[in-house]
């Protein structure tokens, strides 16, 4: 599904196959004399370099990650306190630490994201793999399920509707979908992504706008005003 280019997804990667500069899959060899297990500070600094991110040893990060989550995480905070002076430094390193466990349960990666971000970092891993998850619909839509409520989730759930809406079936069961969302984000998000998706499938001749206008007037009959002018 195309999205329109005059409604960028904020917090969000356009393209699907991209994320953080960093080695996916790292050598396995050891970090400090136990493969990372009880790693003393200094380890953590000689990892990461000092505050140039092009200096971090991103290997020894991906077996932290790969071998011993409770390390990570502490290196991850450790890193945190050591870039706080560099705010936007700090949160571009979270948002490549967190896409070394991209691959875990989502409930698992949400609690990381939510327990160590700090300031914009948890916005900007959060959009990082809502972008590295938009190729696997179900995939997106568990992780988009275990956030917390609030604009990163939103913005989930628009990403979401913009990829899984390709026809007229599929653009009614997102109206439902939206009909019953609970939360004030998720309808936005869900909302946003539906437009936008319909406005795609109007211009690529899927479908004409009084079909669709037919389907926000029925769907959203009672919830008209709190919907707002939804029609094409």
């Amino acid at each position: 599904m195309a999205i329109l280019a005059s409604s960028p997804l904020v917090g969000c990667n356009s393209k699907k196959d991209e994320g953080p500069t960093v080695h996916s899959k790292p050598e396995k060899h050891a970090v400090g004399s136990h493969a990372g297990v009880g790693a003393p500070s200094n380890t953590f600094d000689s990892i990461l370099g000092g505050k140039d991110l092009s200096k971090v040893d991103w290997d020894k990060v991906g077996v932290l990650a790969e071998q011993n989550l409770p390390e990570f995480e502490k290196f991850i905070d450790h890193a945190s306190v050591s870039l706080q002076d560099t705010p936007e430094t700090r949160d571009d390193f979270f948002t490549r630490c967190i896409w070394f466990v991209r691959e875990r349960e989502a409930k698992e990666v949400v609690q990381i994201i939510e327990q160590h971000g700090r300031g914009q970092g948890k916005k900007m891993a959060y959009g990082s793999l809502i972008g590295a998850y938009s190729e696997d619909p179900g995939r997106l839509k568990d992780f988009i399920e275990k956030m917390p409520y609030g604009e990163p989730r939103s913005k989930g759930f628009q990403r979401y509707y913009i990829e899984t809406t390709k026809d007229v079936e599929s653009f009614e069961s997102g109206l439902k979908s939206l009909a019953a969302a609970v939360a004030p984000e998720d309808r936005s998000g869900i909302r946003l992504g539906l437009k936008m998706s319909g406005g795609a499938l109007i211009s690529g001749n899927k479908a004409t706008a009084d079909q669709l206008n037919s389907l926000v007037e029925r769907t959203l009959a009672d919830q008209k005003d709190q919907y707002g002018d939804f029609k094409y």
